[in-house]
């Protein structure tokens, strides 16, 4: 054992740095100009007094008088009967009571680069859970390296054999206490390493060995995970079947090492007794105990249900997102070769790793793998099999954790880096070395050149110092920016691991570093087929059988169409086609009209578990939307939407079956045309509130954005009709970057994304969704809404205590509490039956439901009409003759200064401008889509109940068939003749078709008419400098216009 500068000793300083956790002294260490102080032996959790033996550690107080961080704090006492041969005799001192402490080594400089402190790296150390200390690396040495290159070392002891890792499978001792103490260790990180000049925003977290998959399993935990911001994994990961064990089997082992010991109790607090009754010393009696278990080590992690509350496929899924960096080293496993010293057979040393804890067929699997490393080896040259047993263990041990690490880490979206360090030094003093049959870079060669010590005494030659550069470089840069190669502005070589390339690795050696496509040779794909077998057990790494099944129903979802014939985009295993809808500058609707000119007017796609067949054909819309109705009468939703059917705060847009009836029967009298005439004015008002902001913002003739100003009426429309608003709030509503948010993509797409989650996985981020919209956009704009309806219904109880008789009612809320149903929750509507022809009278609401037609209605309410006024606009101005001709029409019907509701009746050339803009830009074509409730067939093709149907509007409305050679023209003459069934039926559903066609179209008209044509009776719409033309189209769930810029020029 031996440091670089292990030679060396640092100075004591007297001077006191007060620290948060209380004032301490500590060590200088000089490396030429430069100085690192570091601090020793700091306790973080309080002193293990015997009766604390087997539980959670709990957080040292502070202090107030200096303490003296001079030296190491004593190691955890350690277990099994591998440390004689590890460790010299009193090579370090140990102490159960006080060895949960840490070191800091910090540079002594202020960082020009770092504001907000430095980056901090926190290690664990390794040893199988069994062994090892953070006094292991010398402390000088360890000054000399990572901390030099501005970042804080901090490293940590943890309790390790049956004192960290003892259970008894039930609530009496859980066990992973050495887990908890490193997750408490990075509580002390996060609440006092700013007073040593460390960024408690910027932790990595990093280990070797055991340590690194400690570091793993904290990334999985949700007790620990979001204590930090990255990890590092060297020699080691969370993936490794045997590093962990099931809570029944490691309790079995604990009591049959107890029993070897003179134990005869039978219950589970007998033998916690027993334990915490046993001197340490105890603790490394563990020959001739055996364990009945796949692995190495007597004690070890298990799955306890509290530190690790679910599976890990699960846990990386519902894991913040974090950096990683995976390392191996070329040959890992060869040293561990050594373990089985005797083996009567080359079989012992699989069985080691697939036993029946593992795998359910230990044999058959054994045997395979046998095969499958001895493949084209002669047995008789004990050196070649010899490599062969050593790649398997470096494969299973080390290798295959590393590759499924940075794969999971992948999938869950993090950036995940992976490397094999294959540098080695022939001429090194390695006193291990000349155990192994051959000598290369093994299990933890990378460490002394990271942290300057390794196994055995390091003297670096002049190459090595070059190495440790290279590599103190790499680690330091992925601690600061999370990437190894530094900032972006440098040269990336070492490329984040891809599915694109599953085995592209980084290779680092010297001189030369690469990146190499081969990943151990290709010999991992023996594990990929034991996991795909259904072999290995399950529970604890990956999900349970069923979980295995939805894998396999996500593959054969996947293929649906294709096996059904039908053609269409295939898209991506588990997710189909999702990817494609979060192109915020390719909105969807234009997605599926590429699809539909590659595929034709019948094709499907998936996403996820969701199957969507996509339909062009007018005739097949018409059996849909109205012949087939009853078969069809639920819109397409994402799973992470829920069920509407038991949601309380429903509305009319989701609701299916009965309660759409009732909600939809309640809603109509709001929409009729006697409806709409008693709002006319308050709907003028709002266009000349309007036309006031129009005049001020273009008295100098400067462009608007049209977009902007629409919306602006339409929410003041809406809250006026709807939220009970008394006066126009137009640029100064408080509501309106609230409701503004929800249509810039980012809502859009998280509930997107619930069309490809698991079962499993949905109502977990339906919660979590739940819970932010409950804490930002949608949590407003309930709240206002709610408060609409309280004010109203308080209204309403002081106006019966005065006698006041309830008149007509005024707006939406008026309407919807009339029809309000007592206290009642929810209605529990049965929908097997259901037909639009039956009978059904409920007409009542409930509270919670008229919450919800309210939000629904003002959502719709600002969106669809400004976009359409806003392509109106555009076309208009593109096309000067139509909007001269739309003009002189306006002049005519509409000559006084108010405009009357009859008066817009008899705009019938402006109907045309609006039926023609909605062809050429049709709105909310997502609604447009219905659900399968009943197997039937849609022309030639059989509907499976639960497929999606979804309307390609784009392509239907502009097909040449129906709308003849000027179908991509706009011409509003062609709905002159006033007949639109001259069209056939089912070629043109702006707002829908059938029982289910939008109930605000007439609003949407009405609003339309007011604002065009108080506009175009005094300006002109005409293009200028900041006009897109044609207009570039965004959006996720709906498809807008970026912005309409416009001249509005005054008329003679």
């Amino acid at each position: 054992m031996g440091g670089f500068l292990s030679n060396l000793k640092p100075e004591n300083s007297l001077e006191v740095l007060n620290a948060s956790c209380g004032p301490v002294r500590g060590n200088i260490y000089r490396h030429d100009e430069k100085i690192i102080n570091g601090y020793l032996g700091i306790p973080y959790a309080m002193a293990l007094a015997k009766e604390l033996r087997f539980t959670k550690p709990v957080a040292a107080e502070k202090w107030k008088e200096p303490r003296d961080c001079y030296k190491y704090g004593p190691g955890c006492p350690q277990s099994g009967d591998k440390i004689s041969t590890l460790l010299p005799p009193g090579h370090r001192k140990f102490s159960e009571e006080h060895c949960l402490s840490l070191n800091v080594f910090t540079p002594s400089w202020k960082s020009e680069d770092f504001e907000n402190g430095y980056p901090v790296m926190v290690y664990f150390h390794g040893g199988g859970f069994e062994i090892g200390f953070s006094s292991n690396f010398d402390d000088y040495s360890l000054s000399g390296t990572l901390p030099l290159k501005e970042v804080i070392v901090v490293t940590v002891n943890y309790r390790v054999g049956p004192l960290g890792f003892f259970t008894t499978c039930d609530d009496v001792a859980l066990g992973n206490y050495g887990l908890w103490d490193m997750t408490l260790s990075l509580h002390w990180v996060q609440k006092h390493i700013k007073s040593f000049g460390g960024d408690p925003n910027c932790v990595t977290v990093f280990g070797s060995s055991a340590g690194a998959i400690g570091a793993s399993y904290l990334a999985l935990s949700p007790h620990s995970n979001k204590l930090f911001h990255r990890y590092m994994s060297m020699s080691g990961a969370a993936w490794w079947d045997t590093a962990i064990r099931p809570k029944k089997l490691e309790a079995e082992i604990c009591e049959r090492f107890a029993k070897h010991h003179g134990y005869s109790g039978n219950d589970s607090e007998s033998l916690l007794s027993w334990y915490k009754d046993q001197p340490v010393i105890k603790f490394l009696e563990t020959t001739g105990v055996e364990t009945k278990a796949s692995g190495m080590g007597h004690f070890t992690p298990v799955f306890d249900g509290d530190f690790f509350p679910k599976p890990f496929d699960q846990l990386q899924k519902m894991a913040p997102k974090l950096d990683v960096l995976v390392t191996v080293n070329e040959y890992e496993g060869l040293g561990f070769l050594g373990l089985f010293p005797n083996r009567t057979s080359d079989l012992v040393v699989i069985a080691s790793v697939f036993g029946p804890d593992v795998v359910k067929n230990p044999e058959e699997v054994q045997r395979k793998v046998l095969d499958f490393y001895m493949k084209d080896v002669d047995q008789k040259d004990a050196t070649a099999v010899d490599k062969r047993l050593i790649e398997f263990i470096s494969d299973s041990y080390f290798n295959f954790p590393a590759l499924e690490t940075v794969r999971h880490a992948t999938r869950a979206g993090n950036n995940a880096y992976l490397a094999s360090f294959d540098y080695y030094n022939m001429d090194a003093k390695d006193p291990y070395a000349d155990w192994f049959p051959f000598r290369a870079a093994n299990h933890n060669s990378e460490l002394k050149y990271m942290l300057g010590e390794g196994m055995g005494k390091f003297e670096p030659i002049e190459e090595e110092f070059k190495v440790m550069d290279m590599v103190q470089r790499l680690v330091t840069n992925f601690a600061k920016y999370g990437n190894p190669n530094g900032k972006p502005s440098e040269p990336q070589t070492w490329q984040k691991f891809s599915f694109d390339k599953p085995f592209s690795y980084y290779k680092i050696d010297y001189p030369k570093s690469e990146m190499k496509d081969n990943f151990q040779n290709g010999r991992l794909k023996i594990y990929d087929e034991i996991n795909a077998s259904g072999e290995k057990n399950r529970g604890i790494l990956y999900s349970i059988q069923k979980e295995k099944e939805e894998k396999f129903y996500y593959l054969w979802t996947w293929t649906y169409w294709v096996r059904r014939g039908i053609p269409g985009p295939i898209g991506w295993p588990f997710i189909g086609v999702f990817l494609n809808s979060l192109d915020e500058n390719f909105p969807g609707p234009l997605q599926v009209m590429e699809w539909t000119k590659k595929y034709g007017k019948i094709f499907g796609f998936t996403e996820g578990l969701m199957k969507t067949l996509v339909i062009s054909d007018p005739d097949l819309v018409q059996e849909v939307f109205v012949k087939q109705y009853d078969n069809f009468y639920g819109r397409k939703r994402n799973p992470i939407q829920g069920n509407s059917e038991k949601e309380k705060r429903t509305n009319l847009f989701s609701a299916q079956g009965f309660r759409w009836k009732r909600l939809r029967t309640i809603s109509s009298p709001t929409f009729s045309n006697n409806s709409l005439r008693k709002i006319n004015s308050t709907v003028e008002d709002c266009a000349l509130e309007l036309m006031r902001h129009i005049e001020e913002q273009t008295s100098e003739g400067q462009q608007i954005d049209m977009l902007t100003f629409y919306q602006e009426f339409t929410l003041d429309v809406i809250g006026r009709i709807a939220m009970g608003q008394t006066d126009s709030q137009m640029f100064k509503n408080p509501m309106f970057p609230i409701i503004k948010k929800l249509f810039q993509g980012s809502y859009s797409r998280l509930f997107l994304i619930g069309g490809v989650l698991p079962p499993f996985l949905v109502q977990i981020v339906r919660q979590i969704l739940l819970k932010t919209m409950k804490m930002g956009s949608f949590r407003k704009i309930n709240e206002i809404t709610m408060n609409a309806v309280n004010s109203r219904v308080k209204q309403r109880e002081e106006d019966e205590k005065n006698g006041i008789e309830p008149g007509e009612p005024q707006d939406f809320i008026d309407l919807f509490l009339d029809a309000k149903a007592g206290d009642i929750e929810h209605f529990g509507e049965d929908n097997e039956d259901f037909t639009k022809s039956t009978s059904y009278t409920n007409r009542q609401l409930t509270t919670e439901e008229i919450v919800g037609q309210c939000t629904v209605f003002l959502i719709a309410g600002f969106d669809t009409t400004a976009l359409s006024l806003s392509y109106s606009t555009y076309l208009l101005a593109t096309h000067p003759e139509i909007q001269r001709k739309l003009q002189e029409e306006i002049d005519r019907e509409c000559p006084d200064p108010e405009i009357t509701f009859d008066q817009l009746s008899k705009l019938k050339y402006l109907e045309c401008v609006m039926k023609e803009t909605l062809r050429l830009y049709p709105l909310g074509t997502f609604a447009n889509s219905r659900k399968c409730m009943r197997t039937t067939k849609l022309g030639n093709v059989e509907v499976e109940a639960g497929t999606m149907v979804q309307v390609d509007t784009w392509t239907l409305q502009k097909d040449q068939n129906i709308w003849g050679d000027d179908a991509e023209e706009f011409r509003p003459e062609r709905w002159e003749s006033g007949d639109e069934h001259f069209f056939q039926k089912g070629g043109y559903i702006p707002f829908g078709l059938g029982p289910r066609q939008c109930i605000g179209m007439r609003l949407a008209y009405m609003e339309e008419k007011m604002l065009l044509a108080h506009i175009l009776r005094k300006y002109t719409f005409e293009t200028g400098p900041k006009t897109e033309i044609p207009l570039k189209l965004v959006g996720a769930a709906t498809t807008q216009p970026a912005s309409v810029w416009m001249h509005l020029t005054p008329r003679n």
